[in-house]
């Protein structure tokens, strides 16, 4: 999908994505939905792998387990509240994950999120409350 607004509670993926693509010989953006099928497999819940670019103009992966794309203002401690699920933090030990669960903001980005049958689970504008 194209850009957009993004608030997300997430860990950065780049090294742990690489290396499944490597384990698993594939690569791009079917390879997205290959390891979020899996790692949904793993953790019993939906989740969503969000491509940001940073104030340098690098590519960063972040694997989320709260994504909002409404454009409105988004109040600091609402997403404070919002509760990260237990089997979420198992990403960590699963994928080799190092750095902690972050919540943040991102001006534009990407998000691919897909249900069983492989559908996209991303709309033009919304939130994907996967907790």
């Amino acid at each position: 999908m194209g850009g957009f607004s993004i608030v997300a509670i997430r860990y950065e993926v780049a090294d742990a994505l690489e290396r499944y693509q490597r384990q698993h010989n594939i690569e791009g953006v079917p390879s997205f939905k290959q390891l979020l099928q899996y790692v949904e497999s793993e953790i019993s819940m939906p989740i969503s792998l969000a491509r940001l670019e940073d104030s340098s103009g690098l590519t960063r992966m972040f694997l989320c387990c709260y994504v909002d794309t409404r454009i409105r203002v988004y109040d600091f401690e609402e997403l404070m509240a919002v509760i990260v699920p237990p089997q979420f933090t198992r990403l960590k030990e699963i994928l080799g994950i190092d750095g902690d669960l972050k919540r943040v903001f991102a001006p534009q980005g990407t998000i691919f999120s897909y249900d069983v049958d492989g559908k996209t689970r991303v709309k033009e504008q919304g939130l994907i409350a996967l907790v």
